[in-house]
């Protein structure tokens, strides 16, 4: 009787470990189950990110490419409001009530002259040649440039160009006194060429490229007779009404001696 329920009692606990042991297996299948799917799940959530993260990439890109754009055109909207303001008078911020098409100037040109008498006759010599009316300022003081062009301005018939014909330097041009760039800063707004007849003038035409429309310069000293042949070309086709970069790049044309010395700035 005793052996009997002994391997009653063995098969029952038998039984208990054998259904402890599936219950094990089966809660071990659904927790590595479990397991999988969550690991799916982040690598689907990964992927998905990385698509999020490449879309928000072409878009950044694109709109790179559209803010590039916008300030290519809002440049050149910049530089085309300036022409107009030149055009028609209109001084920065002042309202807009009336326009006028800037009347053609009686004398266009402006030339201040340096001490050199002989530089300056030849360069006087080429603008008379092609016809161009000019005020002359012979062996100008600094208060002589200052009045010219203040009284041209407040007489709304500013000069549109300004031709320096001078010896020069880094520190200025040699007037009858020396003229600084601060000097010129001053004065030149809304005239819209300067030519820089005058050797070493890099640091001047530097100063003036945000205060004129263009400025062009000879970096060294020039062979008089090539500089005024230049200067002859230059002003020729401006005063026939090229706009001054394709003016200056066919004077270059012209006169291949001063492409090694001449250079322009412009905005």
């Amino acid at each position: 009787m005793p052996s009997e329920n002994f391997a009653g009692w063995l098969l029952v606990g038998v039984s208990l470990l054998f259904l402890i042991w599936m219950a094990l297996r089966a809660e071990t299948r659904r927790a590595r189950n479990s397991l999988e799917t969550r690991e799916e799940r982040m690598l689907r959530e990964i992927g998905e990110l990385e698509n999020t993260v490449q879309t928000l990439l072409k878009k950044l890109n694109e709109s790179q490419r559209e803010i590039e754009e916008l300030q290519t055109q809002l440049k050149k909207t910049t530089a085309r409001i300036t022409e107009l303001e030149v055009m028609y008078e209109i001084a920065p911020g002042q309202p807009v009530t009336r326009l006028s098409p800037k009347r053609k100037l009686l004398k266009p040109l402006l030339v201040v002259c340096g001490q050199d008498a002989e530089l300056v006759g030849t360069d006087l010599q080429v603008l008379d040649a092609i016809g161009i009316r000019y005020t002359r300022l012979i062996n100008a003081t600094l208060t002589d440039v200052s009045d010219a062009i203040s009284t041209a301005r407040e007489d709304n018939r500013l000069y549109r160009w300004l031709l320096i014909s001078a010896h020069a330097g880094t520190e200025g041009v040699e007037l009858a006194t020396l003229a600084p760039p601060d000097f010129w800063m001053r004065l030149l707004g809304g005239i819209e060429v300067v030519g820089l007849a005058a050797c070493r003038t890099t640091n001047l035409a530097d100063h003036l490229r945000d205060k004129v429309r263009f400025v062009w310069y000879f970096r060294e000293g020039v062979p008089n007779e090539h500089a005024n042949r230049f200067v002859q070309k230059f002003f020729q086709r401006l005063n026939a009404g090229e706009d001054p970069e394709t003016a200056f790049i066919a004077s270059l044309d012209a006169v291949p001696e001063v492409a090694a010395y001449a250079d322009y700035r412009a905005r």
